[in-house]
């Protein structure tokens, strides 16, 4: 059904090779075991905005050095759009401070598909040889808790019966389905928009609006379980923007929830109409000190070497990486922990290799714009002057560059 009526919905992320679900990494109690259910466990989070509000949602604290915008630029790319501002450009924007710096905090975030390594995953059902280790062509069902809303609401929240009060986290099933054909693993939640929706998963009548979710926790939903949804926990947070939830917020949970004062939740119900990001990795196979992922994969909504959120990848990029670079490499202290967006090739070291990432299909377009004219010439010759124009990428600014740039802009582009 379009969007807009729907009252279920899917969603699908796909993941090439095998991957399998996550094990437990040492937290809330639990031993550290990764690769319980496989040697390739998944871990990471696929951000969702439903209100495509960058300044509603969000996570605080160490949670939110986990997610999105405060990792994006180890793969050499910001987002592009407003939160570019926010995203970390090296491990030094984790001061700690909701106000002050890069607030990566504020991404928008309302819900998130988490894999964490947090708890145990039950597995529901699986195929072929019920060793519980998820092999190529099998298609397993687990319970968690999957898909939660953020936890920058939770101090404005009401609700319980969940992993901690104020705490959004049902637990619900996933699919893990690998393909032989395809070599791809594909991961599967169904869940709630509304009410009616709960109540067409589980079979049973539909019940009212309430602040509690996963009461009695049973599989399949036993007599008495309560039903939950998107709608239920979009209903939460703007009661809580309202001061009906224990009264006025403050600080840093005002600033996440107070843009959903007076919304109607049901606005926010049609998937087709979210944003979604994503960070995805896996864990090291012994426990690391201050390190729980290895990330390996970003989307979706950024290009390498863009270096200023504008979506693209061109002149204006390079010169910010050549400023970086003018007096020679750059090598980045503390590598692994910490990180620069201009490091494009993630090798630790800021310099030209990481240049020669932004191809430039007309180097004589100097100002990038798409148009090779008389304002690429004044501007090259601008920066030459200054000192920014290696041209030719050989470290530094020479009269070679501007033999080189001359014979290229009377060349002209393709």
């Amino acid at each position: 059904v379009p969007g807009s009526q729907a009252h279920i919905f899917k969603l699908e992320v796909v993941f090439n090779d095998t991957v399998n679900p996550p094990g437990t990494l040492g937290l809330n109690g639990q031993f550290y075991d990764p690769t319980h259910y496989g040697p390739s466990p998944v871990f990471g989070f696929l951000e969702i905005d439903v209100d495509n509000d960058i300044n509603t949602g969000g996570e605080l604290g160490g949670a939110a050095t986990l997610r999105y915008l405060a990792n994006v630029g180890r793969f050499g790319a910001l987002p592009r759009g407003p939160t570019a501002d926010r995203a970390a450009r090296s491990a030094d924007d984790y001061d700690g401070d909701f106000y002050l710096g890069r607030q990566f905090e504020r991404s928008g975030e309302d819900f998130a598909l988490v894999f964490c390594g947090c708890w145990a995953v039950t597995i529901v059902s699986q195929d072929g040889n019920n060793d519980s280790i998820f092999d190529p062509g099998e298609t397993w069902v687990v319970r968690g808790r999957f898909f939660q809303r953020a936890a920058g609401y939770q101090q404005a929240s009401a609700v319980f019966g969940g992993s901690a009060p104020g705490l959004y986290d049902p637990m619900v099933n996933l699919q893990f389905r690998h393909d032989v054909t395809t070599n791809r693993t594909t991961v599967t939640l169904v869940y709630a928009l509304d009410m009616l929706g709960a109540a067409i998963l589980t079979g049973q009548p539909q019940q009212p609006v309430d602040h509690v979710i996963d009461s009695p926790p049973c599989w399949p939903p036993c007599p008495g379980s309560n039903h939950s949804s998107v709608f239920e926990a979009l209903v939460d947070v703007v009661n809580g923007a309202n001061g009906l939830n224990g009264g006025p917020l403050s600080g840093p949970v005002f600033v996440l929830t107070d843009g959903w004062r007076n919304k109607n939740p049901g606005a926010y119900l049609d998937p087709t109409q979210w944003r979604v990001t994503a960070l995805f990795g896996t864990a090291y196979s012994q426990p690391q000190p201050g390190a729980l992922y290895v990330w390996t994969d970003v989307g979706f909504d950024q290009t390498t070497g863009d270096l200023n959120g504008d979506g693209l990848a061109n002149r204006a990029d390079r010169t910010l990486l050549q400023a970086q670079i003018e007096n020679g490499p750059v090598p980045i202290v503390d590598f692994g922990p910490n990180f620069s967006v201009y490091d494009l090739n993630s090798d630790g070291v800021i310099d030209q290799q990481d240049l020669a990432l932004i191809p430039l299909s007309c180097p004589a377009d100097w100002n990038g714009d798409g148009v090779l004219n008389s304002l690429d010439f004044f501007q090259f010759l601008t920066d030459f002057f200054a000192g920014h124009a290696d041209f030719d990428g050989q470290d530094g600014t020479s009269s070679l560059d501007l033999f080189e740039f001359l014979q290229a802009y009377f060349t002209g582009c393709p």
